[in-house]
């Protein structure tokens, strides 16, 4: 994963930027605020990586924002190295672990500035404590407590569905196989003491905000996404079918060479997949991605759980054909060399010119140097004008404070009547004026424009 070059882009990079640096100019790690409001989307957990490493610098950059996305996929990384290690050994373990880092989707999504890797890490942390308890056979090991702790945390990050998987993914494994014993190796009633303890302590640490409140609202809010008609981002039950497939690029081809061997024109008459090791992951695809189908919101990134369990699938899958062609495993170490030339050639040539007029930080570069040239400006609070969420959060990651937002035109107006100078920033689909249908207010010179993704971003000088 390279973060070379690249700066916060989109809608969903500089929100939470900003929320992660509003914790450290706030010194609140328990309740996410946006522009100085609360933001219980999610919970606190998932920016605190973000916070911890933008507080190394008083003007944070935006690689500072990018790398914790970074560490936590190579934490990703070794918990699935682990769990096909449980699975089927060293080999099973290595394979797991390279095509995790290989997916297209996994790779993407550790180029951001989301909450989501945390959630992954997370979520592979709590069920590599499953599947090793369960493996182990015995009452002393002490994995249990990973499985506990990581869906505490993971809930911690992304409300609900942080419990929703790992839960669901370890009871139809345990229904497949039939290993009631298992149960009594996670210690259920010990387990339940150790997943409330973070959550208590998290309930603790925002009280002085709202405490229990800010709890039933995060709950509030994963119920709302999972289930309300009303929801952002709606779309039908058949939304994943195609990103399933691009987003598990190159691996998923492997299907396609199995039913090429099957019945292609030299058909094998054994059938070429994973044996019993391969249940695992394949309850944990699965039942992720019925229930993620089941789900009214649906994007993208909310496939992320899936990306470990279809790596260790696609490493058992690629063994099994191994074994079968020897030939094949002389090419395995050029695979390494192949695919990072292939990912540097994608990422300079490809992923960052497309991402320039993305990106945010020109448009507050512009604001900033305006700013110098007038040091009455400078002093004075910048106002906001209908910004996106993306843009609320920028302003505090690049501008390091809180700005007054104007909702409508009226608003703005009455904002600016006891200033005698402030700086405007307004925002619109491009093409269109920021205060279409209305006349732009008097007092208003325009300074510079700037086009990012869809919208234009527009920074105005106001002298009264």
């Amino acid at each position: 994963m390279s973060i070379a070059g690249r700066d916060l882009i989109g809608n969903d990079d500089p929100r939470v930027a900003g929320i992660a640096r509003a914790m450290v100019l706030t010194g609140n790690y328990a309740v996410p605020y946006l522009n100085g409001e609360p933001f219980l989307e999610y919970p606190p957990l998932g920016y605190i990586p973000i916070a911890l490493l933008l507080s190394l610098s008083d003007h944070p950059d935006d690689f500072l924002a990018l790398l914790p996305a970074v560490l936590l996929g190579l934490g990703t990384i070794y918990f699935t190295y682990r769990i096909g290690l449980v699975l089927g050994g060293a080999r099973i373990g290595l394979l797991s672990g390279f095509m995790l880092a290989t997916l297209g989707g996994f790779w993407n999504l550790h180029l951001r500035c989301l909450v989501d890797p945390s959630l992954l890490f997370w979520i592979t942390v709590s069920l590599y404590g499953f599947i090793a308890t369960v493996k182990a056979r015995n009452h002393t090991h002490p994995h249990f407590v990973l499985f506990y702790l990581g869906m505490a945390a993971a809930f911690l990050c992304n409300g609900l569905i942080g419990i929703a998987v790992p839960a669901a993914v370890s009871a139809a494994y345990l229904i497949v196989t039939r290993d009631s014993a298992a149960v009594g190796r996670l210690r259920p009633f010990v387990g339940a003491l150790i997943f409330s303890l973070p959550l208590l302590l998290w309930v603790y640490a925002a009280y002085p905000s709202g405490g229990y409140d800010v709890l039933k609202e995060v709950v509030r809010q994963s119920v709302w996404r999972f289930g309300s008609s009303e929801a952002p981002h709606i779309k039908s039950g058949f939304f994943y079918l195609d990103a399933v497939l691009y987003l598990n690029a190159p691996w998923i081809l492997l299907g396609l060479v199995l039913a090429w061997l099957r019945w292609g024109p030299r058909r094998l008459k054994e059938r070429l997949l994973p044996g019993t090791e391969a249940l695992f992951p394949a309850a944990w695809f699965v039942v992720t991605f019925v229930a993620l189908s089941i789900a009214c919101a649906k994007r993208n990134i909310y496939l992320a759980p899936l990306y470990p369990a279809f790596a260790v699938l696609s490493a058992l899958t690629w063994d099994r054909i191994s074994q079968k062609f020897q030939e094949i495993r002389r090419i395995e170490l050029w695979l390494v060399p192949a695919f990072l030339i292939l990912f540097a050639v994608g990422h300079f040539g490809i992923l960052l010119p497309a991402e320039i007029p993305k990106a945010l930080r020109p448009s507050f570069d512009d604001l900033e140097r305006e700013a110098r040239q007038d040091e009455v400006v400078l002093y004075q609070p910048t106002v906001l004008y209908q910004p996106t969420e993306g843009l609320l959060g920028a302003v505090v990651f690049y501008l390091g404070k809180t700005v007054p937002v104007a909702s409508d035109s009226q608003e703005l107006k009455q904002m600016l009547a006891h200033k005698g100078r402030a700086l405007v920033v307004a925002m619109a689909n491009t093409g269109r004026s920021p205060f279409d249908p209305e006349p732009m207010l008097p007092g208003l010179e325009l300074l510079s424009t700037r086009n990012w993704g869809g919208h234009t971003i527009y920074l105005y000088l106001y002298s009264s």
